[in-house]
């Protein structure tokens, strides 16, 4: 593989490997939240926060895409949300061929937990940064994640 112009082999290492640890990092600060006596996936959690970005019903083929999963895949996975109660499906008012998925009111509130939850960890991981660091971070993580949308998909 031949590194864009400008940009180092070293510095191609350093950021794959940094991206591997940021997956363990997100995996590990995932919290285990409880409804009831039942534990909810983190699966449950990234169904509930692609809703929550779409801002309204989505269909389990969008969810599938925002995912980069299976249509099958996406369909067990809204199964276990709607059992978990933080989902509920319906026919879609735009194509009745079609379940819309969209959020109850204890997934909007799961929604809100888990990301006070990861925050609450970011910003204990840069409380010793100055300002302008962190908001560096912040803005090319943002426009790298936002270029990443849609890569992997051929």
């Amino acid at each position: 593989m031949t590194s864009p112009p400008g940009i180092s082999d070293v510095d191609l290492a350093v950021l794959d490997r940094a991206l591997l640890q940021l997956r363990r990092f997100v995996a590990a600060v995932t919290p285990q939240v409880r409804h009831g006596d039942q534990v909810i996936e983190s699966s449950t959690l990234l169904i509930v926060e692609v809703l929550t970005e779409a801002g309204g019903p989505l269909s389990v083929r969008e969810l599938a895409a925002e995912l980069a999963v299976a249509h099958s895949t996406a369909s067990r996975l809204v199964d276990r949300a709607a059992a978990a109660g933080a989902v509920t499906r319906s026919t879609s008012r735009q194509d009745a061929r079609l379940r819309a998925v969209d959020l109850t009111g204890p997934g909007r509130e799961l929604a809100a937990v888990a990301r006070r939850y990861r925050q609450a960890h970011l910003a204990a991981i840069l409380a010793g940064w100055a300002p302008a660091d962190a908001a560096g971070l912040a803005q090319g993580l943002g426009r790298f994640a936002d270029q990443t949308r849609g890569a992997g998909r051929a």
